[in-house]
């Protein structure tokens, strides 16, 4: 059988971090998303497994034309991509500039969007799956946490949607996964 592949984003820490030590431990390829060298460096380092960072700022469409490039030339296909990038920033709504809004919806979503549906191709030759990290505020807002939660409450439906029209046409398949509150660096980013 050959070895599987999966691109994750957001590996530095927390989530994304735990993401590639299981799937490097399960024995598939790794292509970790990072976007400083020293944090490629330090997965490389301290996980165990074929792990390989990418630079990639998932706001940047250059960086996933990129990266997914890469991934076509070495490897050919994805059996998974985990969408797990992702920005949390809290304040009054009265507070939070359109600016941040933007940022949250960028990070967190748009550049969601746009990675899966150019990552499809690669996706669908492996008949892989496409996994994508919400959060319960997705579900249930928190005050104070206004950008957040919208943005991955647009991320659980538009995983609900991508589910539905690849089950018509697909082998692919489509998951959000909607943790609550794990104790990560997101949230002394955030501070």
């Amino acid at each position: 059988m050959a070895q599987k592949t999966v691109l994750i984003t957001g590996t530095p820490t927390g989530i994304g971090a735990a993401c590639v030590a299981r799937q490097a431990a399960a024995g598939w390829k790794v292509y970790a998303g990072v976007r400083k060298v020293e944090d490629g460096d330090r997965l490389v380092e301290t996980v165990a497994g074929d792990v390989t960072p990418v630079l990639i700022d998932v706001t940047e469409r250059d960086d996933i034309d990129r990266v997914l490039s890469q991934i076509r030339d070495e490897v050919g296909s994805l059996d998974g991509l985990v969408n797990n990038a992702g920005v949390a920033a809290g304040g009054a709504i009265e507070l939070i500039t359109d600016e941040e809004w933007r940022r949250h919806f960028d990070v967190n979503f748009f550049s969601l969007v746009t990675l899966t549906r150019e990552a499809m191709p690669l996706v669908d030759a492996a008949d892989g799956r496409f996994v994508h990290i919400g959060s319960i505020t997705g579900r249930i807002a928190n005050a104070g946490l206004a950008p957040y939660c919208a943005s991955k409450h647009a991320v659980s439906a538009f995983s609900q949607a991508l589910r539905g029209e690849l089950r018509r046409n697909t082998k692919m398949t489509s998951s959000v996964i909607e943790p609550g509150e794990i104790k990560t660096a997101i949230w002394d980013k955030a501070d």
